[in-house]
Protein backbone atom coordinates (compact mmCIF):
# COMPACT_ATOMS: atom_id res chain seq x y z
CA UNK A 1 0.00 0.00 0.00
CA UNK A 2 2.92 2.71 0.96
CA UNK A 3 2.01 6.17 0.66
CA UNK A 4 -1.76 5.38 0.96
CA UNK A 5 -1.29 2.83 3.93
CA UNK A 6 -2.85 4.45 7.66
CA UNK A 7 -2.53 0.96 9.11
CA UNK A 8 0.73 3.07 11.40
CA UNK A 9 -1.48 4.98 13.07
CA UNK A 10 -3.59 2.88 14.08
CA UNK A 11 -0.20 0.60 15.14
CA UNK A 12 0.73 3.79 16.71
CA UNK A 13 -2.66 4.36 18.69
CA UNK A 14 -2.81 0.47 20.08
CA UNK A 15 0.55 0.52 21.09
CA UNK A 16 -0.24 3.31 23.83
CA UNK A 17 -2.63 1.31 25.03
CA UNK A 18 0.37 -0.33 27.46
CA UNK A 19 0.59 -1.10 31.02
CA UNK A 20 2.72 1.79 32.12
CA UNK A 21 4.69 0.07 35.13
CA UNK A 22 5.20 -3.52 32.38
CA UNK A 23 4.96 -2.20 29.65
CA UNK A 24 3.31 -4.33 28.04
CA UNK A 25 -0.17 -4.16 26.16
CA UNK A 26 -3.04 -3.40 28.95
CA UNK A 27 -5.69 -5.74 27.97
CA UNK A 28 -8.86 -3.91 30.56
CA UNK A 29 -7.64 -1.32 27.74
CA UNK A 30 -8.47 -3.50 24.67
CA UNK A 31 -11.33 -4.66 25.97
CA UNK A 32 -12.95 -1.30 27.34
CA UNK A 33 -11.88 0.30 23.69
CA UNK A 34 -12.78 -2.60 21.28
CA UNK A 35 -14.71 -5.47 23.22
CA UNK A 36 -17.47 -3.19 25.03
CA UNK A 37 -18.74 -1.05 21.42
CA UNK A 38 -18.51 -4.53 20.11
CA UNK A 39 -20.30 -6.24 22.90
CA UNK A 40 -23.03 -3.64 22.81
CA UNK A 41 -23.48 -3.63 19.11
CA UNK A 42 -23.69 -7.39 18.89
CA UNK A 43 -26.16 -7.58 21.98
CA UNK A 44 -27.78 -4.98 19.89
CA UNK A 45 -29.23 -7.70 17.29
CA UNK A 46 -31.30 -9.24 19.68
CA UNK A 47 -32.89 -6.12 21.88
CA UNK A 48 -33.48 -4.77 17.78
CA UNK A 49 -32.86 -0.62 17.94
CA UNK A 50 -32.55 0.59 14.44
CA UNK A 51 -30.84 3.22 13.67
CA UNK A 52 -33.09 4.95 11.05
CA UNK A 53 -31.34 7.84 9.90
CA UNK A 54 -27.97 8.13 10.86
CA UNK A 55 -27.23 11.69 10.01
CA UNK A 56 -27.02 13.68 13.32
CA UNK A 57 -24.30 11.07 14.03
CA UNK A 58 -22.51 11.43 11.04
CA UNK A 59 -22.68 15.02 11.52
CA UNK A 60 -21.25 14.86 15.23
CA UNK A 61 -18.61 12.57 13.90
CA UNK A 62 -17.92 15.10 11.29
CA UNK A 63 -17.52 18.35 13.84
CA UNK A 64 -15.61 16.42 16.42
CA UNK A 65 -13.25 15.22 13.84
CA UNK A 66 -12.64 18.44 12.53
CA UNK A 67 -12.05 20.20 15.84
CA UNK A 68 -9.61 17.24 16.45
CA UNK A 69 -7.58 18.25 13.35
CA UNK A 70 -7.22 21.74 14.79
CA UNK A 71 -6.36 19.96 17.71
CA UNK A 72 -3.31 17.93 16.10
CA UNK A 73 -1.70 20.81 14.52
CA UNK A 74 -1.52 22.52 17.79
CA UNK A 75 -0.03 19.35 19.60
CA UNK A 76 2.50 18.89 16.50
CA UNK A 77 3.86 22.72 17.23
CA UNK A 78 3.72 21.93 20.64
CA UNK A 79 5.80 19.04 20.31
CA UNK A 80 8.11 20.76 18.05
CA UNK A 81 8.04 23.65 20.34
CA UNK A 82 9.24 21.63 23.80
CA UNK A 83 11.64 19.76 22.16
CA UNK A 84 13.46 22.65 20.68
CA UNK A 85 13.26 24.21 23.84
CA UNK A 86 14.58 21.23 25.81
CA UNK A 87 16.83 20.61 23.56
CA UNK A 88 18.46 23.93 23.90
CA UNK A 89 18.07 23.66 28.07
CA UNK A 90 15.94 26.11 28.27
CA UNK A 91 13.11 23.95 29.85
CA UNK A 92 14.75 21.52 32.63
CA UNK A 93 11.17 20.59 33.31
CA UNK A 94 9.91 18.99 30.48
CA UNK A 95 11.08 15.28 30.62
CA UNK A 96 10.94 12.04 27.76
CA UNK A 97 8.31 10.88 29.94
CA UNK A 98 6.27 14.32 28.92
CA UNK A 99 6.88 14.12 25.37
CA UNK A 100 5.80 10.42 25.02
CA UNK A 101 2.59 11.59 26.64
CA UNK A 102 2.21 14.45 24.16
CA UNK A 103 3.27 11.38 21.43
CA UNK A 104 0.49 9.81 23.04
CA UNK A 105 -2.08 11.95 22.97
CA UNK A 106 -0.76 12.98 19.45
CA UNK A 107 -1.51 9.13 18.48
CA UNK A 108 -4.81 9.48 19.85
CA UNK A 109 -6.00 12.30 17.75
CA UNK A 110 -4.45 10.92 14.91
CA UNK A 111 -6.68 7.87 15.16
CA UNK A 112 -9.98 9.54 16.57
CA UNK A 113 -9.61 11.70 12.87
CA UNK A 114 -8.69 8.22 10.69
CA UNK A 115 -11.90 6.58 12.53
CA UNK A 116 -14.06 9.20 12.51
CA UNK A 117 -13.87 9.36 8.63
CA UNK A 118 -14.25 5.68 8.28
CA UNK A 119 -17.09 5.84 10.41
CA UNK A 120 -18.79 8.65 8.76
CA UNK A 121 -18.15 6.81 5.26
CA UNK A 122 -19.35 3.40 6.29
CA UNK A 123 -22.29 5.46 7.54
CA UNK A 124 -23.03 7.42 4.82
CA UNK A 125 -22.39 4.06 2.34
CA UNK A 126 -25.01 2.23 4.67
CA UNK A 127 -27.87 5.40 4.32
CA UNK A 128 -27.13 5.57 0.64
CA UNK A 129 -27.86 1.76 0.71
CA UNK A 130 -31.06 2.01 2.47
CA UNK A 131 -29.59 -0.38 4.75
CA UNK A 132 -31.35 1.92 7.58
CA UNK A 133 -34.87 2.19 6.46
CA UNK A 134 -35.69 -1.82 7.07
CA UNK A 135 -35.94 -4.25 10.20
CA UNK A 136 -34.62 -7.10 8.05
CA UNK A 137 -31.21 -8.62 9.23
CA UNK A 138 -29.05 -6.28 7.25
CA UNK A 139 -30.73 -3.62 8.68
CA UNK A 140 -30.64 -4.48 12.12
CA UNK A 141 -26.84 -5.49 11.19
CA UNK A 142 -25.85 -2.02 9.87
CA UNK A 143 -27.52 -0.61 13.01
CA UNK A 144 -25.36 -2.81 15.43
CA UNK A 145 -22.43 -2.22 13.73
CA UNK A 146 -22.89 1.74 13.06
CA UNK A 147 -23.68 1.48 17.40
CA UNK A 148 -20.26 -0.25 17.92
CA UNK A 149 -18.42 2.18 15.67
CA UNK A 150 -19.85 4.87 17.34
CA UNK A 151 -18.88 3.30 20.79
CA UNK A 152 -15.48 2.91 19.83
CA UNK A 153 -15.18 6.44 18.97
CA UNK A 154 -16.68 7.77 22.08
CA UNK A 155 -14.02 5.27 24.00
CA UNK A 156 -11.12 6.98 22.08
CA UNK A 157 -12.29 10.53 22.85
CA UNK A 158 -12.79 9.62 26.85
CA UNK A 159 -8.65 8.69 25.76
CA UNK A 160 -8.18 12.20 24.31
CA UNK A 161 -9.70 13.59 27.28
CA UNK A 162 -7.92 11.83 29.76
CA UNK A 163 -4.40 12.30 28.09
CA UNK A 164 -5.31 16.41 27.37
CA UNK A 165 -6.27 16.31 30.99
CA UNK A 166 -2.81 14.96 32.06
CA UNK A 167 -0.69 17.52 29.56
CA UNK A 168 -2.29 20.47 30.67
CA UNK A 169 -1.78 19.50 34.97
CA UNK A 170 2.18 18.65 33.76
CA UNK A 171 3.47 20.91 31.35
CA UNK A 172 1.07 23.68 31.38
CA UNK A 173 0.41 23.73 35.31
CA UNK A 174 3.61 22.43 36.50
CA UNK A 175 2.13 19.97 38.64
CA UNK A 176 3.73 16.51 39.03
Amino acid sequence: MGMSSVAGIAKSYFSTLVNQRTGKVHAGALVVQLGVPFAIGAACLFIDPLVFSPSNAIVGISIVSALLCAMATMLFQTRVSLRNSKEAGEDRFVTEKDLKLIDELFSAVLWAILFGLVTVLLMVALEWMGACRFGDGFGRLSSALQIALIGHFVFVIGVILKRLNRVYELVAMHNR
